[in-house]
C-alpha cells in the first residue's frame, strides 16, 4: 500500500479553525468600526451643543449688555445735563435751588453705583461656586442702616419710611446678600409711592424669619401681580426692571428664601421675603 502524507493545513479541523478564528476577527473589527462610529457622533454632538451653548452665552451676554447700557443710559444723560446746567448757570439759581440740583446729581451717581453693585453681585452669584459668607445678624441694626440710606431720598418725594423689629431678632445670613434685597425692594418702593408711607418690618412667624416691605403707593393690577411673580429666564428678561426683579428672586433663593407679593391698584403693595430660621452657620 502506498501511504500518502498528509499535510496538516490541509485538514479540515484546521480549515474549520482557521474559518472561525477569520469570522471573529471580522466581527472585531466590525464592532472597534461601530464604537469609532459611535465615538466620533459623540464627539460631534458634544461638538455641536458646545457651540450652541457657546452661542447662547454669547447671546445672554449681548442681552444682559444691552440692558445694562440703555438703564445706564439715561440716568447718565440726565446727570450730564444737570451738571451743565448747574455749571453754566450756577450764578442765577439761588443757594436752595444749588441744593437741590447737587443732590439729584449725588443721587444719580449713587444709584448708578448701587446698581452696578447689585449687578456685579448677582452675576457671581450665577455661578456654581458662589460662596455665601453667613453670619449672626441682628436684624433691628441692618433695617435702620438701610431707613439711613433711604431717608433724604424718601423726603425727596414727600414719602415717609419707618421700620421695626425686635431687638432681640437675629438670625444666620449673609448680610451683603439680604440688604442689597431689601434696597431694591425698599427703592422700587419708593419709585412708585408720591406722599406716601413706606414700612419696613421683620419678624418671625411660623417658624420663618419674615421681611415685609409695604407702601401706600400705585399698586398694581392682578395681571401686573402675576408678572412680577414670574420667574423668568434671561431669555425672557427685557428691561431693567425686570433684571431688577430677577436680582431681588434669584438672590433670595440663595439665603433659601421665597418672594410673595399682595398689591391692590391705588391702594399700594406689601412684598414678603421668608427664610427658614438659622440659628447657627452653616456653608454652601
Amino acid at each position: 500500500m502506498i501511504r500518502k502524507d498528509v499535510r496538516w493545513w490541509d485538514t479540515t479541523w484546521f480549515l474549520l479553525l482557521a474559518g472561525l478564528a477569520m469570522l471573529l476577527l471580522l466581527v472585531a473589527l466590525v464592532q472597534i468600526w461601530l464604537k469609532l462610529r459611535a465615538k466620533r457622533r459623540e464627539e460631534q454632538a458634544r461638538a455641536e451643543q458646545s457651540a450652541q451653548a457657546l452661542m447662547q452665552s454669547s447671546n445672554l451676554r449681548e442681552k444682559l449688555i444691552s440692558l445694562v447700557i440703555h438703564d445706564l443710559r439715561s440716568p447718565l444723560r440726565f446727570l450730564s445735563l444737570l451738571a451743565s446746567d448747574l455749571l453754566d448757570n450756577q450764578s442765577n439759581y439761588s443757594p436752595e435751588e444749588i441744593r437741590e440740583r447737587i443732590y439729584w446729581i449725588k443721587k444719580g451717581t449713587q444709584d448708578i453705583y448701587n446698581f452696578s453693585e447689585d449687578f456685579l453681585l448677582w452675576v457671581t452669584s450665577q455661578r456654581d461656586n458662589f460662596n455665601i459668607s453667613r453670619r449672626q445678624i441682628q436684624l433691628r441694626p441692618l433695617l435702620q442702616e438701610i431707613y439711613d440710606f433711604f431717608q433724604e431720598q424718601v423726603q425727596q418725594k414727600g414719602n415717609s419710611l419707618s421700620y421695626s423689629a425686635e431687638e432681640s431678632l437675629t438670625t444666620w445670613s449673609d448680610p451683603h446678600i439680604l440688604i442689597t434685597i431689601i434696597r431694591n425692594l425698599v427703592d422700587n418702593a419708593n419709585k412708585y409711592t408720591d406722599g406716601g408711607k413706606i414700612i419696613l418690618s421683620a419678624y418671625e412667624k411660623d417658624a420663618q424669619l419674615c421681611i415685609s416691605v409695604s407702601d401706600t403707593g400705585k399698586g398694581m393690577s392682578p395681571k401686573q401681580t402675576a408678572y412680577f411673580m414670574q420667574q423668568v429666564s434671561l431669555d425672557h428678561v427685557y428691561s431693567g426692571s425686570q433684571l431688577g426683579h430677577k436680582f431681588v428672586y434669584d438672590l433670595t433663593r440663595r439665603l433659601n428664601g421665597n418672594v410673595s407679593i399682595d398689591s391692590r391698584e391705588g391702594k399700594g403693595t406689601t412684598v414678603w421675603l421668608k427664610f427658614p430660621i438659622e440659628k447657627e452657620s452653616r456653608t454652601q
